[in-house]
């Protein structure tokens, strides 16, 4: 995770059970590059739990922008947090946190 410009991390009893990390360039934009679970806590809401704070920090961070591109099947998990796809001829997910820098 170094080098990372935000990194989250759950844990239970000490135990690490799920990450996340953005890259970013500090002003327009930010990237989630991993969000993770390890297999036997999935499904109890630590991925959504994990995205909601990184997005919520970035937003603290001024930035206006986060992009991802989510594994198949996960973009329901993202929507959940504000994110909605891009079109088709551009893959992946993204969320404007500053409505000013909005496309279109």
């Amino acid at each position: 995770m170094a080098g990372s410009f935000l990194t989250v991390v759950a844990r239970e009893g000490g135990r690490l059970v799920g990450a996340g990390r953005a890259l970013s360039d500090g002003g327009l934009y930010a990237w989630i590059h991993d969000v993770v679970v390890v297999r036997d806590q999935r499904r109890r809401g630590i991925a959504l739990r994990i995205c909601a704070m990184m997005v919520d920090a970035l937003k603290e961070r001024g930035i206006p922008y986060i992009g991802l591109f989510a594994a198949k099947g996960a973009a329901p998990l993202y929507e959940r947090v504000g994110f909605t796809r891009r079109p088709d001829d551009a893959p992946g997910m993204q969320l404007y946190l500053a409505p000013e820098f909005e496309e279109g």
